[in-house]
């Protein structure tokens, strides 16, 4: 990106979609950072494989730059802080703590 903030700053932005856009829905999410970006793993679906093993299908990922992430961190810390006022509470299921958990492997 060559502009500077005085090159942008007055523009008025529109917002487009590319021919490859895709949506994915996600119930869980895994992330992880390396040296040099942070991954955001989507899952939704988990088939029980048999007595011993499950499988949680990922979607999709996401690779961040470290700036991106910090765009998001803030993003989502103002939606968060808004949900907070309006007294909008979101419970985390401990199945999907449990699930995030085995992803991680702790």
């Amino acid at each position: 990106m060559t502009e500077t903030i005085d090159d942008i700053k007055d523009k008025k932005i529109f917002k487009s979609r590319s021919e490859t856009f895709c949506k994915l829905y996600a119930t869980n999410v895994l992330v992880e950072a390396t040296d040099v970006d942070l991954r955001l793993f989507w899952f939704n679906e988990i088939i029980k494989f048999d007595n011993e093993e499950i499988i949680a299908l990922s979607d999709g990922a996401t690779i961040l730059t470290y700036e991106a992430a910090m765009l998001l961190y803030e993003q989502l810390t103002e939606i968060i802080a808004k949900w907070n006022k309006e007294g909008k509470t979101v419970p985390i299921s401990e199945m999907r703590k449990t699930l995030l958990s085995k992803l991680r492997d702790e």
